[in-house]
């Protein structure tokens, strides 16, 4: 993970990680608290409620890893990336829930509705992540 900050856009990179861990953890926090989601087994119980590792390390290396194959992307190819990188990340939300004691869907809560989520943080994310990109563009070129 460092070594996505050695070259000269960690300006740009650390604040796109930042929010991506920001946005994770808020909507899992929501949910927990909602009970929608429980997570009987987490990295250090008494601190956090919610996924820590998942939410600061993977989903953001996964996001991370998104954005920068979808540079520059078509819409058909950035169509068939969110698919590459979101169903299988949804999908293994679905099976700890069913298989492990890592996650459990509280309520009415269903497993779609993790896919569903995923799949909208990362069209999210990449939204942010151009925004982001269009701003440090601007910038440069105006320190010309």
């Amino acid at each position: 993970m460092p070594s996505w900050f050695r070259n000269k856009s960690k300006a740009f990179w650390i604040p796109f990680y930042l929010l991506n861990c920001i946005f994770n953890y808020l909507s899992d926090k929501i949910l927990v608290e909602k009970k929608a989601i429980e997570y009987p087994v987490r990295f250090l119980p008494k601190v956090f409620k919610v996924n820590f590792i998942y939410n600061f390390l993977v989903c953001p290396f996964i996001t991370f890893r998104f954005c920068l194959s979808t540079n520059p992307a078509s819409l058909k190819d950035i169509i068939l990336k969110l698919l590459i990188f979101s169903l299988p990340q949804g999908l293994y939300e679905i099976i700890l829930e069913k298989k492990t004691n890592t996650i459990k869907f509280k309520g009415n809560w269903k497993g779609y509705y993790s896919l569903a989520l995923v799949f909208a943080f990362k069209i999210m994310s990449l939204g942010v992540y151009i925004i982001l990109k269009n701003m440090m563009s601007k910038r440069e070129a105006s320190s010309r």
